[in-house]
């Protein structure tokens, strides 16, 4: 005897008789924080600090910071990990700045790395025009069910419509910018979520002029926030330096989450991003795992299970012991 249907699963059939297969479930059908996949950022602190195993599939991510804060590296990062998983990465460069040695030295694979960029200096690439390749590459995205990453890079380098319409005196009206990006995300959020693509979007942040509260923003920032599912902040927060004559071969970058809907938002970590080949968390890998316990500090020098030493040698160790750092992230 067939097994009488509850009013739940009733109402959830009636629903989907009435407008198609998937149009109602119940919330135990869906993964947890109902996403399905990650792209890695590469940094195991990172992916802890953002609480999951890196960028959400299927969501928005809003990568903001002030310039020469690391902002393109991590993009950079994300684009050579889903690379490594057979998956595909897609970069739209409205700002004719990426540099294609250092996207080399840090994973990419520059063959199977697809650009998208205005076309010459006669032809532009508005806001609007990036929607619609955002909206054809997440229809591909679902039609060959592939992992797909869409970097953005930048949005606050892109141009509307209508300033391009405009001459260069003429403005194209209050808010005109901000208006045709909430429209657009407004269109691709739904083809995202039922899509393998996680996409980032880069910005930003500039100072206000006048006005009150806090004196930093960035471009559509209202609609921005708004649809991200996850907002990281980059800033630079120190240098670092090489030999006698102090040579500086990178900088210190500081992540903070401003917002997640998938784990605790407004933790913080500070990764090392080396000019010649982009992140190295080996020193941000030593203080996680002191506070997870796993290493134990005593002064200048650490242990490890059975293993004491000084801090100048951790990378070696990292390096030298593939076990060794597979059980420290594990610790994480």
């Amino acid at each position: 005897m067939a097994k009488e249907k509850t009013p739940i699963q009733e109402l959830v059939a009636g629903i989907e008789k009435q407008f198609g297969h998937g149009s109602a479930r119940t919330m135990d059908s869906l993964p947890p924080h109902n996403i399905r996949e990650w792209v890695s950022t590469s940094s195991a602190v990172l992916n802890k600090t953002i609480g999951s195993a890196g960028f959400p599939v299927g969501k928005l991510t809003n990568i903001t910071g002030k310039p020469q804060a690391g902002k393109t590296t991590l993009i950079s990062h994300a684009m050579a990990e889903v690379q490594k998983e057979g998956g595909i990465a897609v970069l739209i460069d409205t700002e004719w700045s990426y540099d294609p040695e250092r996207a080399t030295a840090i994973g990419i694979d520059p063959e199977s790395l697809v650009m998208i960029s205005p076309d010459d200096k006669e032809v532009g690439l508005s806001v609007e025009d990036v929607f619609v390749r955002i909206d054809s590459l997440l229809k591909a995205s679902i039609e060959q069910d592939t992992k797909m990453l869409i970097a953005w890079d930048s949005i606050g380098g892109t141009p509307s419509g209508s300033e391009e319409a405009v001459e260069m005196t003429e403005s194209g009206g209050m808010g005109a910018h901000a208006r045709t990006i909430s429209k657009g995300l407004r269109k691709i959020t739904p083809l995202l979520g039922k899509s393998r693509a996680a996409l980032l979007v880069v910005s930003q942040i500039k100072s206000k002029i006048g006005g009150y509260g806090t004196p930093e923003t960035y471009l559509a920032k209202d609609p921005l926030d708004f649809h991200s599912s996850l907002i990281v902040r980059v800033s630079q927060c120190g240098k670092i330096e090489l030999g006698k004559d102090k040579e500086i071969v990178g900088i210190v970058s500081r992540f903070k989450v401003n917002k997640s809907k998938f784990s605790f938002p407004f933790k913080m970590c500070e990764i090392d991003n080396m000019f010649l080949n982009g992140f190295d968390d080996s020193g941000a890998l030593l203080t996680a795992a002191v506070e997870a316990g796993s290493v134990i500090r005593n002064g200048a020098w650490y242990v490890c299970g059975e293993t004491k030493f000084q801090r100048g040698k951790w990378k070696e160790m990292l390096e030298q012991d593939e076990e060794l750092k597979k059980s420290i992230v594990e610790s994480l």
